[in-house]
Parts: C-alpha cells; sequence; structure tokens
C-alpha cells in the first residue's frame, strides 16, 4: 500500500489524513517511503521521488488548507518540499537549484553530497 518492501519503513506512525492521503497518492504514482524522521516540529515520512506539478495540483485541490513549504538545500541536507500538519509531515526530493550537481534524489535523504562538510 505505501510502496513499501522490507527495507522501508511502515508510514503507520502518520496520524494526519491529509499527510497519509498525500502518501498514497504518491505512491499509488509509483513512488515510495524512504525513512521516518522524527523531526523538532514533526514526524517527516521522506520519499523517495519529487512531487510532480500534477501531484501538488491534485493535493491543493484535494486539501486546499495545507500550504507547500520548499527548503534550499545546504551541506547537510538535500533540497526538499513537502507538507505540514499537526504535528505530522510529507517530504519529496527537489533538484537544488544552487547547486545542480547534486541530484533530487539520492535514496537516503540528509546523506552527505560527497562535498566536503
Amino acid at each position: 500500500m505505501f510502496g513499501l518492501d522490507e527495507d522501508r519503513p511502515s508510514p503507520e506512525p502518520i496520524k494526519s489524513d491529509a499527510i497519509r492521503w498525500i502518501i498514497e497518492t504518491a505512491v499509488a504514482d509509483g513512488n515510495s517511503v524512504l525513512a521516518l524522521v522524527p523531526w523538532a516540529l514533526a514526524l517527516v515520512a521522506h520519499m523517495r521521488d519529487g512531487l510532480t506539478p500534477q501531484g501538488r495540483d491534485l493535493v491543493t485541490r484535494h486539501h486546499p488548507d495545507l500550504d507547500y513549504f520548499e527548503e534550499v538545500g545546504t551541506p547537510h541536507c538535500l533540497a526538499h518540499g513537502g507538507y505540514i500538519q499537526d504535528g505530522f509531515s510529507v517530504s519529496f526530493p527537489v533538484p537544488d537549484s544552487a547547486n545542480p550537481l547534486r541530484p533530487a534524489s539520492t535514496g537516503n535523504p540528509g546523506a552527505p553530497s560527497g562535498r566536503g562538510a
């Protein structure tokens, strides 16, 4: 259901209906959850692939109350965007325009980019 195999985490702990819907919709399009990571503001489901423009439009239509966020990449964190609600979040990799040599998805959110830190 969530694009999982035995090496992928279960997104069962995500209790926001809207965030779970976004994850389920992305998985139905062939994406998968790479990791569930606790953050100071939310439990974050990191997705393998970016959110398509069509996917973002679909989220906007079904959940107009959610705002899309986007963060630029740093030497320690890949550029990403997504949604957050009630202590739960979903994060999609985005191309890092500040560093076009950095891939949008490495299969390991937060992994070092190979540059000196």
